[in-house]
């Protein structure tokens, strides 16, 4: 009888949106983004798109961010979803990954999301210790958006050809949720 009841209990949290994760590993967004994370991302997208002239390609990106722990060592990594601009191509958007070392940020990996699905989850399962993550990707073979697993190789975060049948329950960034940002008008960033 206790059992059935815990049971009970742990699957009417689950439909709640109690997250079973440790602790560690759930989600905490910043109200601002810190100037240091600010320059870390401008310096990822400057090198990504060096020909490119940085003054005018800022002015029309924005993002969102949320920290996780990925790799359960007490630090949380900084997700960073480009939400519009230059960085995202006519079918995907780059959502930038860094661990926090002090003050500074070092730039870890990325994965990727369709445009118009903006959404990352992270999941109960693990690659070399870091959570795998997935989000929605759009495939010309079959020509769908479906949700696709991302697992770390010890370096990076890679697609995997893992679909998911269903959205994953622990999203942690989505477009309609969380402010947008942009860079400074003015400054070097």
């Amino acid at each position: 009888m206790k059992r059935q009841t815990l049971v009970g209990m742990i699957a009417s949290l689950t439909v709640l949106g109690v997250s079973f994760l440790p602790v560690q590993a759930q989600k905490t967004t910043a109200s601002q983004p810190n100037s240091n994370l600010v320059n870390a991302i401008a310096q990822t997208i400057r090198k990504e798109f060096a020909d490119s002239d940085w003054n005018e390609i800022k002015k029309d990106i924005t993002f969102q961010y949320t920290e996780v722990d990925l790799n359960q060592d007490g630090t949380k990594e900084t997700l960073v979803s480009i939400q519009h601009g230059f960085p995202c191509n006519n079918r995907h958007c780059p959502v930038y990954i860094y661990q926090k070392n002090g003050n500074n940020y070092r730039f870890i990996s990325y994965v990727f999301t369709s445009r118009g699905e903006l959404q990352v989850a992270i999941l109960r399962s693990r690659s070399k210790g870091w959570i795998n993550i997935a989000a929605p990707v759009f495939t010309y073979e079959p020509r769908e958006i479906a949700w696709r697993v991302f697992k770390f190789d010890g370096k990076k975060y890679q697609l995997t050809s893992q679909k998911l049948s269903s959205a994953p329950k622990q999203i942690v960034l989505r477009e309609t949720s969380g402010s947008k940002y942009t860079f400074p008008e003015s400054g070097e960033q």
